[in-house]
């Protein structure tokens, strides 16, 4: 007996976070060439830049806490080491 696969039961979920912003940046464009909404540019076009600099921003911020994170710890082992002397 031969089994079929069948392609269309396999789910492929990569793109669809792209296509999402893709489709709703196309539709406020839309609305906004219509004259249905009235908001500047730039918040029509949020979808396309607002991930990638909320990513930038989280990656900032991580690296931020880590560093301050190892000079806190760094000053506890010092401060420790001097009062064992």
């Amino acid at each position: 007996m031969k089994i079929v696969k069948n392609s269309l039961l396999k789910e492929n979920h990569a793109g669809t976070f792209v296509g999402f912003t893709r489709t709703l940046t196309i539709v406020l464009a839309a609305l906004k060439l219509d004259g249905v909404i009235a908001w500047p540019w730039i918040f029509v076009v949020a979808p396309l830049w607002a991930p990638p600099v909320f990513l930038a921003a989280f990656v900032v911020l991580a690296v931020i806490w880590a560093v301050s994170c190892a000079s806190v710890c760094t000053l506890f082992r010092c401060l420790a080491g001097k009062k064992n002397r």
